[in-house]
């Protein structure tokens, strides 16, 4: 849009400090907290108000991949006056201006440059003939394209005409194979010679210091940039660089595979990659976010048991278009627009993580063998579920932090042995959870219903519940639910 609306900043700032952007960005002065390493997954906001135009925050948060259709940056699916708001805050974040440029702009240095780089392909006289021919304009252009192929811009960015581009930096495949005798140390005498991790310690903390007192032309100068990594980071960096081995283990030396662990490695990989981790504990790894909110049954939920939770054609259908679970919250799902092949990649991966991968069993089949209907619901009035999980409506007068979600959506979402499970033992599969344990003494029970039978009671209230219909659903009203969220 080129000239988009303007909107409420307040309400802006609202949405961008509920919705869930800071489970990759940090954002505004002072948000700096500590919450760990994911937050800078995506780029700190605390400048973006120097950095770019309003018209450019509006349509990059209106659609993303509008400017870059690989971008990680998912859809938060706001309305239009949504995102004039959030617009209209971020585009009046503006800290420091920045450095000073540290040389005003000179024709003739930029000529010395590109002198430089041209008499290093061709004989020096060739070099200024062909500069004699080039107007000021091409000179710079041809600088800035020398500049980004030698420094590999390419790498990290999309720049049109460096899309065959070579990668510059050494090949890394076996570099922790490397002799220690072919690495460089030059004038640098405060590390040891004869040790390899010292030397990537402190290529990593330093990348350029083995130049140090040498006499160098420019062209011949070290490029890696200084990332000012932390000495925690340089220890993994250090220790990945390391395990970049040569094949020289026995196959009894490496793990056996499985069609389990590959899931697990793949799928961890994108869970990483997309920063699902910046919001939700998977693995016992993640959920950043979640020390922002004032109590942790406000934020993104304990994903571990996802796989054996939800069924697979209901998580398929919500990955691809979110509804809304829990409606009093502030938090949302963001639609990332992956393809099959991702979107299975993470059904497999919850599926392993969580030992559920095998034939699903339908509820048909058990509620035929299953003659308690009438007790299930006689228990669900007994244990008052209705008072924490809402069939429809949210109750008014009622504190969000005890709700629970919409027991309507459980016969499409939730797997049958999974809800035997969670009324056994809620705290074993979530610990913190407000879901009371009813069943304490489990397989005993404190109710005369059914003889007293704990897991015949359990079955009842999961075979009533698995009764209730008319929730949202992503399979049907996907869509339409996505954009009332």
């Amino acid at each position: 849009m080129k000239s988009p609306p303007r909107g409420d900043a307040k309400n802006g700032e609202q949405i961008v400090k509920g919705i869930g952007c800071q489970g990759c960005h940090v954002v505004g002065e002072g948000s700096r907290v500590d919450v760990g390493p994911r937050r800078t997954f995506g780029q700190p906001l605390e400048n973006i108000g120097n950095k770019t135009s309003y018209e450019w925050i509006y349509n990059w948060v209106r659609d993303p991949k509008h400017y870059s259709p690989a971008t990680y940056m998912p859809n938060l699916r706001l309305t239009d006056s949504q995102v004039a708001d959030v617009a209209t805050f971020l585009v009046g974040l503006k800290g420091p201006a920045g450095d000073a440029a540290k040389a005003a702009p000179d024709p003739k240095v930029a000529d010395d440059v590109l002198l430089d780089y041209l008499k290093n392909v061709m004989p020096f006289e060739d070099a200024k003939a062909q500069m004699a021919k080039m107007t000021p304009g091409q000179k710079q252009m041809d600088l800035g394209q020398r500049a980004i192929g030698r420094y590999g811009c390419f790498s990290c960015h999309d720049i049109k005409g460096f899309e065959q581009a070579q990668s510059i930096g050494t090949d890394l495949s076996e570099e922790g194979s490397k002799l220690v005798t072919r690495l460089d140390f030059a004038f640098v005498t405060d590390i040891p010679h004869t040790s390899k991790t010292a030397w990537f310690r402190t290529k990593l903390h330093d990348p350029r210091i083995f130049d140090k007192g040498r006499v160098l032309q420019p062209l011949e100068k070290l490029r890696m940039p200084n990332f000012d990594f932390t000495d925690e980071e340089v220890d993994r960096l250090l220790t990945a660089i390391m395990s970049f081995q040569r094949e020289i283990q026995p196959p009894a030396a490496m793990p056996v595979r499985s069609a389990r662990s590959d899931n697990i490695i793949v799928g961890r990989t994108l869970v990483h990659r997309r920063n699902c981790v910046g919001c939700h504990i998977i693995e016992g790894d993640g959920g950043d976010y979640l020390k922002l909110v004032a109590d942790s049954s406000l934020g993104p939920p304990l994903l571990t048991p996802e796989g054996a939770r939800v069924q697979p054609d209901w998580l398929y259908a919500f990955i691809r278009g979110p509804i809304t679970i829990r409606p009093w919250l502030s938090v949302r799902m963001p639609t990332f627009g992956l393809d099959d092949q991702n979107v299975n990649t993470v059904l497999n991966y919850f599926g392993s993580i969580s030992n559920s991968i095998g034939p699903f069993q339908s509820h048909e089949l058990i509620k035929t063998a299953s003659n308690t209907e009438g007790t299930g619901k006689q228990m669900f009035e007994l244990l008052q579920c209705q008072k924490c999980h809402v069939l429809g409506t949210i109750p008014k007068d009622q504190p969000t932090n005890t709700l629970a979600p919409d027991l309507r959506m459980a016969s499409e979402r939730l797997q049958p042995d999974w809800i035997l499970q969670w009324l056994k033992s809620p705290l074993a599969i979530l610990p913190g959870t407000r879901m009371p344990a009813y069943w304490p003494d489990y397989p005993k029970s404190f109710y005369p219903q059914l003889g007293g039978n704990a897991e015949a009671q359990i079955r009842a209230i999961r075979d009533h519940v698995l009764t209730f219909r008319g929730g949202p659903s992503p399979k049907v009203s996907g869509a339409k639910n996505a954009n009332n969220n």
